[in-house]
């Protein structure tokens, strides 16, 4: 079987020190992909799993990048971190069973699809900076270690195409018609094999020939020795990605949550708008004027009203008026709202304090003790269904149980580590972690599920 080959060498200063890919010298694709996919994964555990599109590298990089008979690495690199990719799902590979690069499917300007390509998730991701590795087993090793897989380029001489098992190293045949060209993997791991004579020390190296060549799709070739120049071209990459995302519309949004549906619910200043999240196209507008919005638990939606009043509307996750809920006295001015278990609403009473309302009759019961806050602001549910409350006035937040009992306290007037000023929005993460719009400081601070400081990100 004859495999194409195609990796061009960058200048020495363009880059600072899965499944068969078909007829297509993609590998400068592949493995620029495949490396930021394994990294990414290793970095954001279950937080983010994509699997890069080598396509769209092979495709749209441009005229001086001949796709499927070599790319340049630096071009691939350069690509990613400038315009970014979407994912393998959304924009398959197919030059593999074509031999041709194909027709760009994105908008070079945005990063956008085009012709109903990734139309179903419309993510772009971009990357850092790549970096190259020195000719150093030690540093290559340490860099897989702590980073994960590196992208290699090593000459291909013609014994490595009938490589079938073992530790490769080339060997010169009378018939031998020499160098062939480069081509790039994954080094993924390393090991060594003893024998009565000596140790051999080996790379693990993963192929983009398909699982039916090698070793189940990887190779072993001899570590240390600069190998067919594998040690020589070495590159990692820093998984930060940035996710672009289509913009919904260009007024104000004061409140999100969404559906079960998973579609988008924007609250804008004097109206609502329901978007469809696989296209981000508006499929309702509700004309009224509503303060907040959350999801119930049975998938509905549940707004405030402006000016603060004691009801509730409800709605069906499409947008259509289902019935108003009129809360119970003392509840007076709802401000904020949140969803909890068996059909209760926790809402926050901007002078009177924290309260249970169930959804069955408007039954209101205050559960915040006298003088606990001074002005609750928002409220959430954590993942364990205790409620957590920002208090504008006071300057921190509080997480409560439904009896009223503090469980935690966190933050004091100023812009610290500890502090806050002015706590607007709360929410928590699936894991627990609580994300706080720390207004005045301009600021988002991310607390761990005990409310201690994690971190900030000031705007």
């Amino acid at each position: 079987m004859k495999y194409k080959l195609g990796t061009l060498l960058p200048p020495s200063d363009a880059i600072p020190i899965r499944q068969s890919r078909g007829d297509c010298a993609s590998s400068w694709a592949i493995s620029t992909t495949d490396v930021t996919s394994d990294r990414l994964k290793m970095k954001m555990t279950s937080e983010i799993k994509v699997d890069f599109s080598p396509q769209q590298l092979i495709s749209c990089i441009g005229d001086k990048q001949p796709g499927c008979t070599g790319g340049h690495l630096d071009s691939a690199w350069e690509y990613m971190r400038l315009q970014g990719v979407a994912d393998d799902e959304c924009y398959p590979y197919t030059s593999g069973l074509y031999s041709s690069k194909k027709t760009c499917q994105v908008e070079r300007s945005s990063a956008r699809s085009k012709n109903g390509v990734c139309s179903k998730k419309n993510k772009i991701y971009k990357m850092d900076k790549p970096y190259r590795m020195p000719n150093n087993e030690k540093e290559i090793m340490e860099e897989i270690l702590t980073n994960g897989p590196v992208q290699a380029t090593f000459v291909v001489h013609e014994d490595f195409f009938m490589y079938k098992s073992g530790i490769y190293s080339h060997s010169v045949a009378p018939d031998d018609i020499g160098l062939s060209g480069y081509h790039s993997a994954r080094i993924v791991g390393w090991g060594s094999e003893c024998s009565s004579q000596e140790e051999t020390k080996y790379w693990i190296v993963a192929n983009s020939w398909g699982k039916q060549w090698g070793e189940q799709g990887y190779f072993r070739i001899q570590k240390g020795v600069n190998e067919c120049e594998i040690e020589s071209y070495v590159v990692g990459v820093t998984v930060r990605p940035s996710v672009v995302k289509s913009q919904l519309q260009s007024g104000p949004i004061l409140d999100l949550t969404v559906t079960s549906l998973g579609n988008i619910v924007a609250k804008g200043r004097s109206t609502t708008k329901i978007y469809d999240s696989s296209t981000f196209q508006m499929v309702k507008e509700i004309n009224k004027v509503f303060d907040r919005v959350t999801k119930t638990t049975d998938g509905q939606l549940a707004f405030t009203t402006l000016p603060f009043s004691n009801k509730i509307h409800i709605y069906s996750e499409d947008g259509s008026p289902i019935r108003t809920i009129t809360c119970a006295a003392p509840v007076s001015g709802i401000l904020a709202i949140a969803s909890l278990p068996a059909g209760w609403f926790i809402v926050t009473d901007w002078i009177k304090g924290v309260y249970m309302v169930d959804s069955a009759n408007g039954n209101s019961t205050l559960i915040s003790p006298s003088g606990m806050f001074r002005g609750p602001f928002n409220v959430a549910v954590g993942i364990n269904s205790e409620i957590i409350v920002s208090d504008w006035d006071a300057h921190f937040i509080k997480v409560i149980n439904r009896d009223g009992h503090e469980i935690l306290h966190y933050g004091e007037k100023g812009s610290g580590e500890g502090q806050l000023n002015k706590p607007y929005g709360v929410c928590t993460d699936s894991n627990g972690f609580i994300i706080v719009a720390d207004a005045s400081n301009n600021r988002v601070q991310l607390l761990t599920p005990n409310a201690t400081y994690q971190t900030d990100k000031r705007f």
